[in-house]
């Protein structure tokens, strides 16, 4: 009577299942090593011509002859790379007097702001100060980092955007960020941060 061996490989996570008589053990074990040593080079087993039973076992078969329980994953595909390019920003006039530049690059040096949503809180608190609006677009966020020395503004200000209003410190919609009163607790009581 033949008998039946399953086999299950699951490339992505490495886990392998063999099922079979323990007297078989030993022979599937052998035909398991075969299938698993043509995966290397072929990146994917055919359920035929790898998988030779001996001749005291014998696999489970559909119509076809194919055994229907020899499974492997195939390789997942790799995502294709973005071919976009960061948002080119505006420098626009601000209307800072050389008072208010000085102060907003005081502020910045005291409050060190290291992660990029503390950067634009920073910026967009103190242009909130100094211009008595509370909605900024990204290219007035680009201009207020550009007064900063030694600053790296990020790529993309709208995503920083997003990710301070997902942190609740302000509103995001769009290319326009709104400095609340999230925004200034957060700039005024969080920083500097202290090290614990």
């Amino acid at each position: 009577m033949p008998k039946t061996i399953k086999l299950k490989l699951n490339a992505a996570s490495g886990k392998i299942e063999l099922h079979c008589p323990e007297e078989f053990f030993e022979t599937a074990m052998e035909q398991c090593i075969k299938v698993i040593d043509a995966y290397p080079y072929t990146g994917q087993v055919s359920q035929r011509s790898n998988f030779e039973p001996s001749k005291t076992v014998d696999t489970a078969h559909d119509e076809t002859g194919a055994s229907d329980d020899l499974q492997v994953a195939e390789k997942p595909k790799e995502k294709p790379k973005r071919s976009r390019k960061p948002p080119n920003y505006t420098p626009v006039d601000l209307g800072l007097s050389d008072e208010q530049a000085r102060e907003l690059r005081s502020f910045f040096s005291e409050k060190k702001p290291r992660k990029q949503n503390d950067i634009v809180c920073v910026v967009a608190c103190k242009l909130k100060e100094f211009l008595g609006k509370d909605v900024f677009t990204v290219d007035e966020i680009f201009s207020g980092i550009r007064f900063l020395e030694a600053v790296k503004v990020p790529k993309n200000l709208s995503a920083v955007f997003r990710n301070t209003a997902n942190d609740g410190n302000g509103i995001a919609e769009g290319n326009n960020f709104t400095a609340n009163f999230a925004t200034d607790d957060h700039v005024r009581l969080k920083l500097p941060e202290v090290k614990d």
